[in-house]
């Protein structure tokens, strides 16, 4: 059996008709778009951007610049007070954002462009960082970590305490490529850490 490769102008094309589908259905359901809808088309990029990041390992150009324009529209469009509502209730569950022992329950409906504007961003990313790797120039990924503000997969030696000038953390450096990094604190209810590149 024949195998014909994908391009990346199939996967614009397809991008296109998804991003159409997303567009339809948000304003068709103005209350908020029914879960299982939702969920088949989030299923569906998925798929998509899978196949879009396997294109991008091999080499080939990829269209970050259409992604890119896509999710510029997105941030721009108006969400009503319900669609708001259930996009961040949805969050609460999703990312365990709630101090209760049982998580509440999620909502049914739920803001199709507010979810497919992240999805189109991580996908921006990734893409752009996968892109990055192919360049690279050590055994590590600290430059193309940097591009995208990511955390490098290297595991990083504490070299002590630093101040960015905002936030109190520590001073991390790459055992490969000795790039300065800064893990500090972020300071909201939920904690956790987050990294940046330090330029010294």
């Amino acid at each position: 059996m024949l195998h014909i490769a994908v391009t990346d102008d199939d996967l614009v094309r397809e991008l296109e008709q998804l991003v159409a589908e997303i567009d339809a259905c948000t304003a068709e359901h103005v209350n908020g778009v029914p879960d299982k809808l939702v969920a088949e088309l989030e299923r569906r990029w998925t798929d998509l951007a899978q196949r879009w990041i396997a294109l991008a390992r091999t080499g080939v150009p990829v269209s970050f610049e259409v992604l890119g324009g896509q999710h510029a529209r997105w941030e721009t469009h108006g969400e009503s007070e319900v669609e708001h509502e259930i996009y961040w209730a949805r969050l609460r569950v999703v990312n365990h954002w709630y101090k209760t022992k049982r998580p509440p329950a999620l909502p049914d409906r739920r803001f199709a462009i507010g979810e497919a504007s992240s999805w189109i961003a991580h996908l921006h990313s990734t893409l752009r960082y996968e892109t990055a790797l192919l360049c690279r120039t050590t055994d590590c990924d600290c430059e193309a970590a940097t591009l995208v503000l990511r955390h490098p997969t290297a595991e990083l030696v504490e070299l002590g305490p630093h101040f960015d000038g905002y936030y109190s953390g520590d001073k991390l450096e790459c055992p490969t490529c000795k790039a300065l990094w800064f893990r500090g604190t972020i300071e909201d209810d939920r904690g956790g850490w987050f990294y940046e590149r330090l330029r010294e």
